[in-house]
């Protein structure tokens, strides 16, 4: 090898403190399941789109842009803390996570997660006052969820309350207060949610436990959404939509009825967007559909590379 090619070799590694960083920013992404981000933007689409249809308005910019970086910061502070509040368990049965390896503090976890709620909260009320309600709602959720879930089962009743919340405060953000198809359409969303909670709380117990009875029959409440939309869809585009959502998730329900978990709970993860792209489509919202398809893709893509659950 000639005197260029090592001085080129010795270049292209990194110092001790490139890996030091490295390791600190993949640990901040898993430590806030960076990943799922996307599926909280479509799900705020949705919300948007519905708040705007029961105020018979277009979409302000100013009061959405507001509500969706709201959303954000809710849901990376519920992640951070769910993490914080979970340490000392994960320090026995997940200790590669990212606080108990010590790439970053508890301290510093907590912390940070708050100061993400406060911030988001504040967003939302800068969008209005029934959205910042609806955001204060949303994080009393969250931290009662993040506090009592490893002690009680039923505490994925307040995870599917968060997902159903989002869509609410989304709405809220255009409209005074939800009409009866927002709520509908959030309780779906919700049991939506619940149905993947129950998957991923099977997965967290056991790699070899088979699914719960629950599990099994809640997931198909993906499918029966698609056939739903399908019914109401106004264009052809609309319904060719909701046929890829019910292929994508009656894969979901069959890789969890089989048992294969994990990749069922990211699939299913996923598909929080492209439930959010074909209800989208239902409303006649093409151009927000196009987005909370780009949001399903982006958020697949990303399970690559950082762990969404």
């Amino acid at each position: 090898m000639s005197p260029w090619h090592g001085r080129l070799a010795r270049g292209n590694k990194q110092s001790p403190w490139d890996r030091h960083l490295a390791r600190r920013v993949s640990a901040w992404l898993k430590l806030c399941r960076i990943s799922n981000l996307p599926t909280v933007w479509s799900n705020a689409l949705l919300g948007l789109a519905l708040g705007a249809s029961s105020s018979d308005t277009n979409l302000v910019i100013t009061p959405s842009v507001l509500v969706i970086l709201s959303l954000s910061l809710l849901y990376t502070a519920g992640m951070i803390l769910n993490d914080a509040f979970d340490a000392d368990i994960d320090r026995i049965e997940r200790p590669s996570r990212p606080i108990p390896s010590g790439h970053v503090s508890r301290v510093t976890a907590f912390m940070f997660g708050a100061s993400l709620l406060a911030i988001g909260v504040g967003l939302a009320f800068a969008a209005n006052h029934p959205a910042g309600i609806h955001a204060s709602v949303l994080t009393a959720c969250i931290i009662a969820y993040n506090a009592i879930h490893a002690r009680t089962a039923s505490s994925i009743i307040l995870m599917a309350a968060c997902r159903a919340l989002a869509v609410l405060t989304a709405a809220s953000a255009l409209s005074v207060s939800p009409d009866p198809a927002t709520i509908s359409v959030a309780v779906t969303i919700g049991i939506y949610t619940l149905a993947i909670s129950l998957l991923a709380r099977d997965e967290a117990l056991s790699q070899t436990r088979a699914p719960s009875i629950t599990a099994r029959a809640l997931l198909p409440v993906g499918p029966v959404i698609a056939w739903f939309v399908l019914n109401q869809a106004p264009t052809l585009g609309a319904g060719a939509i909701a046929i890829i959502t019910l292929g994508w998730l009656g894969l979901v329900t069959v890789r969890a009825v089989i048992g294969r978990r994990v990749p069922a709970v990211l699939a299913a993860l996923a598909g929080f967007s492209l439930v959010d792209t074909a209800l989208l489509a239902a409303l006649d919202q093409p151009q927000l559909a196009s987005v909370a398809l780009l949001c399903f893709i982006l958020t697949t893509l990303a399970h690559k590379h950082v762990p969404g659950t």
